[in-house]
């Protein structure tokens, strides 16, 4: 079906577990971001480079994973 080949194209460097093992780690990561940037937002002193420096590895990472 073209449900089934559009998923298998979107996953044909790896498996479906990896993919969502990825997927949620990468979220998890995500949602620590928007916590400390939250709080970064009240405080500017705390976390000053946290979610920036972040971003930038999980951008790496991406480019790695996905490249």
């Amino acid at each position: 079906t073209l449900h089934k080949r559009i998923i298998m194209k979107h996953l044909e460097n790896t498996t479906y577990l990896r993919h969502l093992q990825f997927a949620w780690l990468t979220s998890g990561k995500l949602l620590l971001l928007v916590l400390v940037g939250l709080i970064h937002g009240i405080f500017p002193f705390i976390f000053p480079t946290y979610v920036s420096s972040k971003v930038h590895h999980l951008n790496t990472v991406f480019a790695d994973h996905v490249g």
